[in-house]
C-alpha cells in the first residue's frame, strides 16, 4: 500500500445509497471538480473520504429498489 492516502468524492441521493464516485487525483484536479460539479448539480449529497471507505460505503448499497445501477464507469470513478 502507498504511503500517500488516497481520498474519494462520494456523491449520496436523498434516499441515502451511493449515486457516484470519482477518486480526488491531484494530477487530474479539473476531471475532479467538473465531476464534483456535475454530482452537486444532479442535487446529490457530496462527500469526501478515503478510497477505502468510498468502495465499502458503495458496496452496501447494491440493493437499492430506487436507483438500480447502470454499470457506466469512467476513467477515475464511476457514475452508477
Amino acid at each position: 500500500m502507498s504511503d500517500v492516502e488516497r481520498y474519494a468524492y462520494l456523491g449520496r441521493a436523498g434516499c441515502g445509497c451511493v449515486r457516484a464516485i470519482v477518486v480526488d487525483e491531484p494530477d487530474d484536479a479539473a476531471f475532479t471538480a467538473r465531476h464534483v460539479a456535475s454530482m452537486v448539480k444532479a442535487g446529490l449529497t457530496v462527500e469526501r473520504m478515503t478510497v477505502e471507505i468510498a468502495r465499502a460505503s458503495r458496496s452496501q448499497d447494491r440493493a437499492c429498489p430506487l436507483h438500480p445501477r447502470s454499470g457506466a464507469v469512467d476513467r477515475q470513478g464511476s457514475f452508477l
